[in-house]
């Protein structure tokens, strides 16, 4: 699914990806219609097919996001999914646009923080 989504966020014109684990779902947004939101079921976010609903784009140059960081940021998802039975990621999302990044927990609140603040301070937070 991580690498599904960052083929989203990096080449297919998606700038806000909403990960919904305890759902299995997705909501993402797109430069081309950005007040609408899509919503995918896990079935069709871990389908590489996908792909072929979203037209290849360029990685925006105002995005505040390098594709390096997308792809720290969800490798750190899935980490975070699984990084303990009690307490564990519910929700991720990422915006390259404004370099948000927004994380909810099983047994916590929602956080929203930089990217940078995110990848920086990850290993003391959330290992």
């Amino acid at each position: 699914m991580h690498n599904i989504a960052t083929e989203l966020l990096c080449e297919l014109g998606v700038f806000h990806l909403k990960l919904h684990y305890a759902s299995s779902r997705a909501t993402i947004w797109t430069y081309d219609d950005p007040y609408n939101y899509r919503l995918h079921v896990l079935d069709e976010i871990i389908n590489p097919n996908i792909c072929l609903l979203y037209p290849k784009k360029p990685y925006p140059r105002e995005a505040k996001v390098s594709q390096e960081q997308v792809k720290q940021v969800l490798n750190n998802f899935h980490y975070m999914r699984f990084m303990d039975e009690n307490l564990y990621l519910k929700t991720g999302s990422l915006n390259i646009m404004n370099g948000t990044v927004g994380i909810s927990f099983s047994c916590d609140g929602n956080h929203y923080l930089s990217v940078a603040q995110f990848l920086e301070n990850f290993e003391e937070m959330y290992t």
